[in-house]
């Protein structure tokens, strides 16, 4: 019998405590055998005391500050806007732990540091939703995104609406030949073009750039010159 793969939902809810009866027996069986599965629960938890210290120094640091408390894991990383969606959609219950001097690339940053190789290396997300969760982002934003599920290099798993400071951030999340997660996001900023440059965020690489009002940003942990050479294949590159 083949092992049961679990999806990050089924992991976030055991984390949460909600998870139905048989997931929670499922998941307790799998990790007596799955080592692998202990290590994705793992990357999955929300390192909240790190978050609190975090907070504290930023308390100290801006007069009026209080740490918002996440509802659950499925809120995002730590320093991170974001409100995951389950299909398509914002949902509730953002975060926002970021001081004045981060940028967007850098929430990104601290969301993808969380991700290992377990975290997407399960099915590839079904074709329609990706399809319905990119044409929003290209209808609002007026980007087109032809062949982004298909770069060469990069093997394509899913797409997500986040939101970061009240505005929709689009994820796209593959993983190279050997694992490795990377992100493509993009999302609307006020900034004037600017050609890509490199830069080191959460200990990742990222490439990013701004046209006609959107955002974007190239992110994982790869050779600097290898994650330029896959950004330069980017639609909106």
């Amino acid at each position: 019998m083949s092992a049961r793969r679990f999806t990050d939902e089924d992991l976030t809810a055991y984390l949460d405590g909600e998870a139905s009866p048989e997931l929670r027996a499922a998941i307790d069986e799998a990790l007596l055998h799955d080592p692998a599965l202990a290590e994705a629960l793992k990357a999955l938890e929300f390192p909240m005391e790190r978050l609190r210290s975090e907070a504290d120094a930023l308390a100290d640091a801006v007069p009026g500050y209080a740490m918002p408390v996440p509802a659950s894991r499925k809120a995002g990383g730590w320093m991170i806007a974001a409100s995951l969606m389950a299909g398509i959609g914002i949902g509730a219950g953002a975060v926002q732990i970021a001081t004045p001097e981060q940028t967007w690339v850098d929430a990104v940053g601290s969301y993808q540091a969380l991700y290992v190789p377990a975290t997407l290396a399960g099915k590839v997300q079904p074709f329609a939703t990706t399809q319905a969760v990119i044409s929003a982002f290209e209808d609002e934003a007026g980007v087109s995104l032809d062949g982004v599920t298909e770069i060469e290099g990069l093997t394509f798993k899913r797409a997500q609406t986040l939101a970061i400071e009240g505005r929709r951030l689009l994820q796209l999340a593959y993983v190279t030949g050997d694992g490795t997660p990377v992100a493509y996001c993009l999302t609307q900023v006020d900034e004037k073009d600017r050609a890509p440059r490199s830069s080191v965020t959460f200990g990742l690489q990222a490439v990013d750039w701004v046209r006609d009002g959107t955002g974007f940003v190239l992110v994982g942990d790869l050779a600097p010159a290898r994650l330029q050479s896959l950004q330069s294949s980017l639609p909106g590159a």
